[in-house]
This record gives C-alpha cells, sequence and structure tokens, in this order.
C-alpha cells in the first residue's frame, strides 16, 4: 500500500522500464521479429518481459488506488497523469530539468 503522495511516482516508475533496458528490450524484440534471437537472448527477452508485466502490474495497483485516495474519478486522475506526464515530457525533450 502507498502513501497518497508515492502513488504519482509509483505510476511513473512502473511506466516503462529504465532506459538501458528499454533499448535492450526493443533491439531484442525487434530481432525476435525477425527471427534472429539465440537462446541466450530469448531468455533475456523473456526476462525483460517479466518485468515489465510486474511493472504494469504495480502501475495499474497505484493507478486503481489513487483516485481512492484522492476521492476523484479515475477518469479525472487519468487525465491528470496524462497532463503531468505531458509536460514533463516536453521539459525533458527541451533540456529543462
Amino acid at each position: 500500500m502507498n502513501s497518497k503522495e508515492q502513488l504519482p511516482a509509483t505510476v511513473k516508475t512502473n511506466s516503462r522500464l529504465p532506459h538501458k533496458k528499454q533499448e535492450c528490450y526493443w533491439q531484442s524484440h525487434h530481432r525476435f521479429e525477425d527471427e534472429a534471437l539465440s537462446d541466450a537472448e530469448m531468455k533475456e527477452l523473456q526476462l525483460l518481459n517479466q518485468e515489465r508485466e510486474v511493472r504494469n502490474v504495480n502501475r495499474i495497483e497505484a493507478l486503481i488506488e489513487l483516485p481512492q485516495k484522492h476521492g476523484a474519478a479515475i477518469q479525472t486522475m487519468m487525465n491528470e497523469l496524462n497532463k503531468k506526464t505531458m509536460r514533463s515530457f516536453k521539459r525533458n525533450k527541451a533540456g529543462v530539468k
């Protein structure tokens, strides 16, 4: 159970793999589609996929808790999170921290 303040960070943290793992995942995924993965690469892709699934479960659990702790509708909370995510994305893209 997360605190009210921790939930947005939990959603953000679990929205995707860390950058290097995400790159590795997509490279392996494309090689998988091209049927060009070795057995070791296939195992690594499976582990990365498992991690993605665990992160998705954690993110969804936090998304369910958010409106309950804030006393708001789920759609309202999702809209607010999307706005914050887009602002953060635009700042990161512009090189602003």
